[in-house]
């Protein structure tokens, strides 16, 4: 019995899964794993250099870092790198957990300029904004549901814990209620867009075309309508083409949108199609 049930945990020893907030023992091995190279700069890209070609910048968080995504040539900046590759070099400035706040940052840091500057947006965007407005995201402890030497037991064993993600946990449902809270409130959205012009405003002062991506809620995008609204206004006020991935998902089931059912970043097949739709816009403005 004892050596069956080793042989049971060391072979979930060896099995990587990503999630959506990544403190699962699949998700560290995941990341052990598959989150690299790193280059210079801290990000999951390639070194660059300049070769003679435009420099093409796509700026967001875990969705374009690739979460989830063991590949990074199947992310949607590597599909459209290959897509525009004699015409531009696509920097990817992916860096998990950033808003819209901490991405303008990165931006100013950076050491080049892009000529082109694709936004990247998902509905938790807005938690740099709600901040500020002191509406931060409870901490949610994991195993907290569990008697304290039950959970010592599964946060230890990698079978245990696999099998406990695998039930509904709640651990993205106060993420969700401060969502709900921070665009139910004028005066956060109001900053959000405010923020969100400072990104449109900061590319174009420096000669970038800007384009974006709007990201819904993957599992649910139509429920999460509203929370793309502010967004999407922006980008439409400010004439800056944008992909609504909402209308890339329509024929999708939500398995095929997402990487698991632990980790709804988008999966490989979304990136595909984000980076034709990106391409399409690109060369619609060329």
């Amino acid at each position: 019995m004892a050596s069956t049930l080793l042989l049971v945990e060391g072979a979930f020893a060896t099995l990587a899964r990503s999630h959506a907030v990544g403190y699962t023992l699949a998700a560290r091995l995941w990341f052990a794993r598959y989150w690299h190279p790193l280059n210079a700069l801290g990000y999951r890209d390639v070194e660059h250099v300049q070769d003679g070609r435009k420099d093409l910048f796509v700026l967001g968080d875990s969705f374009v870092a690739g979460v989830g995504i063991a590949d990074p040539a199947e992310r949607f900046s590597d599909r459209l790198q290959a897509l525009v590759g004699a015409r531009y070099q696509v920097h990817n400035l992916g860096s998990n957990g950033a808003d819209t706040r901490r991405e303008l940052e990165l931006l100013a840091t950076y050491p080049s300029r892009p000529d082109v500057l694709v936004l990247s947006y998902y509905i938790n965007d807005i938690t740099g904004a709600a901040a500020a407005h002191r509406q931060a995201v409870p901490t949610y402890r994991p195993y907290a549901n569990l008697p304290r030497a039950v959970a010592w037991t599964v946060s230890r064993s990698y079978a245990l814990d696999f099998a406990y993600w695998l039930l509904p946990q709640k651990d993205l449902v106060q993420e969700g209620r401060a969502l709900e809270h921070a665009f139910a409130q004028p005066e956060v959205v109001a900053q959000h867009e405010r923020d969100l012009r400072a990104l449109i405003d900061w590319g174009r002062a420096r000669g970038a075309k800007v384009l974006a991506v709007v990201f819904p809620n993957l599992v649910r995008p139509e429920a999460g309508a509203p929370w793309v609204e502010p967004a999407l206004r922006v980008f439409g006020q400010n004439q800056v083409p944008t992909v609504d991935v909402r209308e890339l998902v329509k024929d999708l089931s939500t398995a095929a949108r997402i990487v698991n059912v632990n980790d709804p970043h988008p999966s490989p097949l979304l990136h595909q199609r984000v980076a034709e739709a990106l391409n399409a816009k690109l060369s619609a403005g060329e």
